[in-house]
């Protein structure tokens, strides 16, 4: 059996009492560990994708007018400036996570 480095923390229990915390990622030998077991996790990451359940998602993008093939192309943002919520989808979502602003520019659709 390997030798524990010194800096190495015990591997816990989860909060759930039902299995130990998964392992994060190991750096110079050491073992760094996550707060909960991977069940835990993955219910968190449920709980946080439905984070808004009483919001219906709309049929398109409300920012480009995407319309997509499958629900998961869709997701919600929370504008903080106007205190509602919009239904983007994946790409206007990834632009927003990195602006933080709702910024509808005077573009119309010519069709």
């Amino acid at each position: 059996m390997p030798r524990k480095k010194q800096d190495q923390q015990e591997r816990a229990m989860c909060s759930c009492g039902k299995l130990k915390v998964a392992i994060n990622y190991k750096k110079d030998g050491i073992t760094h560990y996550r707060s909960t077991c991977s069940a835990c996790t993955k219910k968190l990451a449920i709980k946080k994708k439905n984070h808004y359940p009483n919001y219906n998602l709309k049929s398109k993008c409300e920012k480009c007018g995407f319309v997509p093939i499958y629900k998961e192309q869709l997701s919600v943002f929370f504008d903080a400036k106007d205190n509602i919520l919009k239904t983007v989808c994946l790409n206007c979502s990834e632009e927003l996570r990195h602006v933080q602003v709702w910024k509808q520019g005077d573009l119309v659709e010519d069709f």
